[in-house]
């Protein structure tokens, strides 16, 4: 008859044994991939060489060098390779390009796109992405619905280098998928004007995260033609977060256009983390027919809205430094910090100063 304690030592042995059988599974997968990294490591060693030669004086000799690699080289070189590419610029990139090319990196990274491993996914959209292939849009827009989130934010990236209109589309749909929308205005951004139909109507989209994706990405682009869309996103949209984006964007965007809609922004009767960021973003465009306005902005109530006023006044030069020593008064202009005139004014005079000084 099995006793209770009997059973209760059969099941703590078979216990420790699975423990034991795991910890030696564990120390086996880490000991296979400890002298996989160190093979491959070995395998890139003069091949690497190689590589940094060519980048460092590109010549035909050191192309046909790396197209010679055996296969097994060739494999361990090429992650580093594709790094290497996005670091690269003229003769040098040309060169690495042929050699990418010539080796079959298109076509196997194309191949690569549908992998079972999201770590050669990824590096084959970035490949993809860095060598201009157009070819990879289609493919790489469909990696945006991948189940890795890395791989969605590799695939972001890639599209925005290869900067085709027809990923906007599929970047802007992709927020819903939970990309961050970080990610994808830098992408859209990258794409430049192809881009701007598509974010353009997406200032009207039902969800506040695209409008507001969309809005930063034309900041990024900086277009004329978006200052009067992100101008009725200011006005009229029902998010403040996106409402201040936009006045933000405007500031970006710097062109005398967007000063106006940007006043508007700063009346009393507007939200008062609306009117800090259209001051703050009148500023930015450094325009100098705000002083006016800015001047009166410095005593607002709201002390975020007199700090913006003030530090905007600094960034408009000689009228705007000029109005500061106004506020602050004759005696007080020399040495501001320690003067009586309003306290907003002083700090951005001395500021201002000290900018002169730097100069």
């Amino acid at each position: 008859m099995t006793t209770p304690i009997t059973v209760l030592t059969w099941a703590i042995v078979a216990l420790a044994t699975a423990i034991v059988l795991l910890s030696a599974v564990l120390v086996a997968v880490r000991l296979r991939r400890t002298l996989r990294e160190r093979r491959q490591a070995s395998l890139r060693k003069e091949p690497r060489r190689q590589l940094v030669e060519l980048v460092a004086d590109p010549d035909e000799e050191g192309v046909d060098r790396l197209l010679a690699l055996p296969r097994p080289a060739w494999d361990a070189l090429e992650p580093v390779a594709v790094a290497m590419l996005g670091k690269v610029r003229g003769e040098a990139r040309d060169s690495l390009t042929r050699v990418f090319e010539e080796r079959g990196v298109v076509e196997s990274a194309l191949a690569d796109l549908g992998h079972r491993s999201p770590e050669r996914r990824a590096r084959a959209a970035q490949a993809l992405g860095l060598l201009a292939r157009p070819e990879g849009v289609e493919p790489i827009c469909g990696l945006l619905k991948d189940p890795e989130p890395f791989v969605r934010v590799v695939a972001a990236r890639a599209l925005g280098a290869l900067a085709s209109a027809d990923a906007a589309g599929p970047l802007l749909a992709s927020l819903d998928d939970g990309l961050p929308a970080q990610v994808v205005a830098d992408a859209l951004g990258r794409i430049g004007s192809g881009a701007l139909p598509a974010l353009h109507a997406a200032l009207l989209a039902p969800q506040p995260a695209t409008r507001a994706s969309a809005v930063d990405a034309l900041a990024l682009i900086g277009s004329g033609e978006s200052v009067d869309p992100i101008s009725g996103v200011l006005a009229h949209d029902d998010t403040l977060a996106v409402r201040v984006s936009a006045a933000l964007a405007l500031g970006r965007i710097g062109q005398r256009a967007v000063v106006d809609p940007l006043l508007e922004a700063t009346g009393e009767t507007q939200p008062a983390p609306l009117r800090a960021a259209a001051v703050r973003a009148i500023g930015t465009t450094g325009a100098a027919s705000a002083v006016s306005v800015l001047v009166v902005l410095v005593g607002d109530s709201d002390p975020r809205v007199a700090h913006e006023a003030a530090q905007a006044l600094r960034r408009t030069g000689p009228p705007g430094v000029r109005a500061l020593e106004q506020l602050v008064g004759p005696e007080d202009a020399a040495n501001p910090e320690h003067g009586t005139g309003p306290a907003h004014a002083r700090e951005a005079l001395a500021l201002a100063r000290l900018d002169l000084a730097r100069r």
